[in-house]
């Protein structure tokens, strides 16, 4: 919590619990809990879920805030039903509107032009942040390697979904081509599952205790490397 507060504190901005909660993903009142905790020694439980990127998720798959083109529109600040200020409060939490605003703002998720907030990015991509591009990574490799251990177990039942397609010897200029064709077909899958999920994920605050929730998603990366190299791989892997 001490991290949130100083290391993630915005300059010329006064050091807030709403702020605070952003960064964690923790509600307001967690946060005023954790702070009174200070110094004792009772166990922190914590949930690593930023409020920004649920606000995202919203922005991306909620009618209200979508153009005739299926794309994020921009937003007023404040006021209306399909305004920032309406998207942060139906997707946030607790959450004010104004500390999710200075968050993305942080991070150059959104810019705001001529009064309207427009959406840079897609998903939360900390682009300054080496902090939590690290944190990312390790969530990300995290993942993947969960789901190598999970299917390398013998006589795995349940396998989970795990392939890669690849190709030696592409010539160099078609290089670009297949990345933005990647990145392009990669969005649209990704856009449609995040539609998907977001319909169905249950807020921590409506959780029932008869209820098991699990986290689950589906992670795509790019990857280049020299046609050399991959060659005397598949020689020494035959």
């Amino acid at each position: 919590m001490d991290v949130a507060f100083n290391d993630f504190s915005i300059p010329e901005k006064p050091k807030t619990v709403s702020h605070a909660a952003v960064i964690t993903g923790l509600s307001r009142k967690e946060v005023l809990r954790i702070q009174k905790l200070k110094g004792q020694n009772e166990p922190i439980e914590s949930r690593h879920v930023n409020r920004a990127s649920r606000v995202i998720s919203g922005w991306m798959h909620d009618k209200d805030f979508l153009g005739r083109n299926g794309k994020p529109l921009p937003l007023q600040i404040k006021g209306g039903n399909n305004s920032f200020e309406a998207l942060v409060n139906r997707y946030s939490g607790d959450i004010t509107w104004g500390a999710v605003l200075d968050e993305m703002l942080r991070v150059k998720t959104i810019k705001i032009d001529n009064d309207e907030v427009v959406l840079l990015n897609e998903g939360y991509i900390p682009s300054e942040d080496m902090r939590e591009k690290f944190e990312i990574m390790g969530q990300c490799g995290t993942d993947f390697f969960e789901t190598l251990s999970h299917n390398l177990k013998e006589k795995q039942p349940n396998p989970r979904f795990q392939r890669s397609v690849a190709y030696n010897n592409i010539p160099e200029p078609q290089v670009e081509q297949f990345q933005a064709l990647a990145k392009q077909k990669s969005e649209q899958l990704l856009f449609e599952l995040n539609t998907w999920l977001a319909d169905h994920n249950c807020p921590p605050e409506k959780h029932s205790k008869e209820t098991k929730y699990q986290r689950i998603g589906l992670g795509i990366y790019y990857f280049n490397n020299d046609a050399r190299e991959a060659e005397i791989y598949d020689s020494e892997s035959k």
